[in-house]
């Protein structure tokens, strides 16, 4: 019918958009072409020196992939959409689409500045899930959601905000290394909710 294939669209377009975030965190590896790799120290001096890179990689990754498993498990009964749910998604994959970009100035380096729109960029990723997510609840977009279910998604995206929110003054305090290395509390925060 043309609301399935409607609703359809919205997640198709949505995974596509996961999709290519992810596959654009990939492409900012790179080693300088200045660096000479001929000998097994130079790989090995190369990879330490873009240690930076591949932690915030690794960090985006598992960030957008646990978006994308949250916009699976919160829409995969989604029964219709409506003209707030397109617009608060695009909004939302907006910010996706922003994540390998914020991803490589913290990989670059360079002060406190970078980390802090890191973390501006997935708290607000955090607080328009959670507007999607209430939004649809709202306009009963969603069928049969649970208590539990409402209540243990809304206490994930505030975790998530928080830790993000957080690490802001921790960079101003201790440094962005401290700051970037909080957000790892993000996995057994997430794991504890879940349970």
């Amino acid at each position: 019918t043309p609301k399935d294939f409607t609703v359809d669209r919205f997640l198709f377009f949505s995974d596509g958009v996961f999709a290519i975030a992810i596959t654009l965190l990939a492409l900012e590896l790179k080693i300088p072409e200045t660096v000479a790799l001929a000998t097994d120290h130079d790989v090995i001096e190369a990879l330490r020196n873009n240690a930076d890179q591949f932690l915030g990689f690794f960090i985006s990754f598992a960030v957008i992939a646990g978006f994308w498993l949250n916009h699976v498990n919160a829409f995969r009964r989604l029964h219709t959409i409506n003209a707030r749910l397109l617009r608060t998604n695009l909004l939302f994959l907006l910010l996706i689409v922003l994540m390998p970009f914020t991803t490589s100035m913290i990989s670059v380096g360079g002060g406190n500045i970078p980390v802090v729109i890191y973390a501006l960029n997935n708290a607000l990723l955090g607080v328009l899930s959670l507007v999607c997510w209430h939004g649809a609840l709202k306009d009963k977009l969603i069928p049969e959601v649970s208590d539990n279910e409402r209540a243990g998604r809304t206490r994930g995206f505030i975790a998530m905000i928080s830790v993000f929110l957080l690490s802001i003054p921790l960079t101003f305090l201790f440094g962005p290394s401290l700051a970037t290395l909080s957000w790892l509390l993000l996995f057994p925060v997430m794991r504890f909710i879940s349970r």
